[in-house]
């Protein structure tokens, strides 16, 4: 996580890194939006409540259903706990219909895994070499974000973390 940190201390990029303030919110929805479109075989993804403002859109929708037709498995976790906190109602197939409809179409290339918490640490990893990582937030509150490209270590990192975390988890798996 060295390279996390060095990349907020010393400014907007780092070789192939970029860096959002908590003011830049959309510019770095967007920069994770491209990021996921690198995905080429594996997308890991851990969040808060999966906040259906931002993953039900339209054009992210687009990105996951390519990614999907194209054979890239898409992992996510998030918590139920905190989707009930936003008032999104505790069936997922309501708060996340778009989602839902992919977890259909393509029941072995999604995994929707449900922490009994909120994670601490949200993040995404493309095909164990792109990375994206926010500090640590409430719902809907500002946070610095990081992007790292080609970064084998930083991503395999998170991949552990992930890994680690799916496996705890996976008797909590939402089927949709």
């Amino acid at each position: 996580m060295q390279l996390f940190q060095q990349a907020f201390i010393s400014g907007t990029y780092l070789g192939g890194c970029r860096y959002f303030p908590p003011g830049e919110k959309e510019a770095a929805y967007n920069e994770l939006v491209l990021l996921m479109g690198r995905a080429e075989k594996e997308l890991k993804l851990v969040t808060g409540e999966l906040n259906p403002e931002f993953y039900e859109r339209g054009w992210l929708i687009n990105i996951w259903e390519e990614l999907l037709d194209k054979g890239v498995r898409i992992s996510a976790v998030f918590s139920d706990q905190a989707i009930r906190e936003l008032g999104k109602g505790p069936d997922f197939r309501e708060s996340h219909g778009q989602i839902s409809a992919l977890k259909e179409v393509h029941p072995s290339n999604i995994r929707l895994y449900c922490a009994p918490e909120r994670p601490m640490a949200h993040y995404a990893v493309a095909d164990g070499k792109h990375v994206f990582f926010e500090d640590e937030h409430g719902p809907h509150e500002g946070r610095n974000a990081f992007f790292e490209y080609d970064s084998m270590d930083f991503a395999s990192q998170l991949s552990g973390m992930f890994d680690q975390l799916v496996s705890a988890l996976s008797e909590r798996e939402i089927l949709v």
